[in-house]
């Protein structure tokens, strides 16, 4: 028995369990009058892909029971698979903005969390057969483990106007942390073949999502009163964090048959398990304004740090058979554990003001910090063992490439605190540190 294909995009055999994205958290806008609380809803959690296994054939074991052949599978078109197996999780839901305004001593507002994103399931392809695959970026065999990223935090807003007392708060929601990879796994006892430019013979990997980005707060503090009583106007704004990467699985890839490709860069194995990156954290802002009156002013703003790049696993290729290219930059085995690098860290800014005629006194302390970046992910090993044959035919086509790459840690975000007016200022701006290198 046999399967064709003809046309682009059209896979011999493709089997996939893909989870649904979380759903959004809602926003929502408040008014009042002494208090005004408004709190953005939290995004959902992405939906986990399941384990997905797909056996052409049974490959036959050393000290076993015999092999069974598998059926030849044969797909002819650009971007075509002859057998793509994936396991692909959700997105989380993005976080619900919060809107605050308020008249009178209270104005608080905090964006919702990002959703998580899903897990996906272990990915496993066992070939005994046949396969072939012609066109461009058209793969023999794939087994991808493929996770969504977190979902973005919602942003605070608070706009309060007060007398005597005022206090002013806008908290930004946290990033969502990238789900975790599972397995991708490969196994060929048969032939694959593949012609065309970037048409891999057999294709492994294990992928992470992105933490989400943090979310933004701004704020905006106004003070009127009247007479000699003095007054307090405290303004607190703190953006979100950014989401954690998240981590993959291990790539493997044991080939006892045989691959040949031809192409441009047309990799004969590739094995990759690569995490994703630290969410931005958000920024944050915000201006405090006194009128008239003797007063104390508090402004303090501080801005998210960057979420931490995702840890990588293990990326292992063992080959007992033949691998051929025919191309250039056609390597024979690539193998490769790739961390994701640390978010940037916010940036925050602050003005603190006053509008007096002379007569009174305007007492500042203004405090900004920008968010530290994140700590890049650390990568794991890589292991290619060959005790066959690796042939390769073309300019700049290594044999074996094995990389282990550890990610950038993350920019630390800026700070920038201003008063002024006929005052006694104190004013403090923090950047934040860069992150460590995974």
């Amino acid at each position: 028995s046999s399967i064709v294909t003809t046309g682009a995009f059209s896979d011999g055999v493709l089997a996939q369990s893909i989870g649904g994205g979380g759903g959004a958290g809602g926003s929502v806008s408040v008014g009042g009058i002494l208090a005004s609380v408004a709190i953005g809803g939290n995004g959902g959690d992405g939906g986990a892909g399941q384990n997905v296994t797909v056996d052409n054939g049974v490959i036959p074991q050393q000290n076993g029971p015999a092999g069974v052949a598998g059926t030849t599978i044969s797909s002819h078109g650009d971007n075509s698979t002859g057998i793509l197996a994936q396991s692909i999780s959700g997105g989380g839901g993005r976080g619900g903005d919060a809107f605050s305004t308020n008249f009178g001593p209270l104005g608080l507002s905090i964006g919702g969390n990002g959703g998580t994103g899903g897990q996906s399931g272990a990915v496993s392809v066992q070939n005994n057969g046949v396969v072939v695959a012609r066109g461009d970026y058209a793969t023999g065999i794939a087994a991808q483990s493929i996770t969504s990223g977190g979902g973005m935090a919602g942003a605070a807003h608070t706009f309060n106007a007060g007398a005597q007392i005022s206090a002013s708060v806008a908290i930004g929601g946290s990033g969502g942390a990238g789900g975790a990879a599972g397995n991708a796994s490969i196994g060929n006892g048969g032939m694959v073949v593949t012609g065309g430019d970037h048409s891999y013979g057999l294709l492994a990997q294990s992928i992470s999502g992105g933490g989400g980005a943090g979310g933004s707060a701004t704020n905006h503090n106004f003070q009127v009163s009247a007479g000699d009583t003095p007054s307090v106007n405290l303004t607190l704004t703190m953006s979100g964090a950014g989401g954690t990467g998240g981590s993959s699985g291990t790539a493997s890839v044991i080939n006892s048959g045989g691959v040949l490709t031809s192409g441009t860069s047309a990799h004969g194995i590739v094995a990759q398990s690569i995490t994703g990156g630290g969410g931005a954290g958000g920024s944050a802002g915000a201006a405090a304004v006194t009128v008239t009156s003797p007063s104390i002013s508090v402004t303090t703003t501080l801005a998210g740090k960057g979420g931490d790049g995702g840890a990588s696993s293990l990326a292992f290729v063992g080959n007992s058979g033949l691998v051929l290219t025919l191309g250039d930059g056609a390597n024979g085995i690539l193998a490769q554990s790739i961390s994701g690098g640390g978010g940037l860290g916010g940036a925050s800014s602050s003005d603190t003001g006053d509008f007096t005629d002379g007569k009174y006194k305007l007492f500042q302390f203004t405090v900004d910090s920008g968010g530290s970046g994140g700590t890049g992910g650390t990568a794991a090993g890589v292991n290619v063992i060959n005790t066959g044959g690796i042939l390769t035919f073309g300019d700049y086509a290594a044999g074996i490439l094995a990389q282990s790459v550890g990610g950038g840690g993350g920019a630390g975000g800026n700070a920038v605190a201003n008063g002024s007016g006929n005052t006694f200022s104190v004013n403090v701006g923090l950047g934040g540190n860069g992150g460590s290198g995974g």
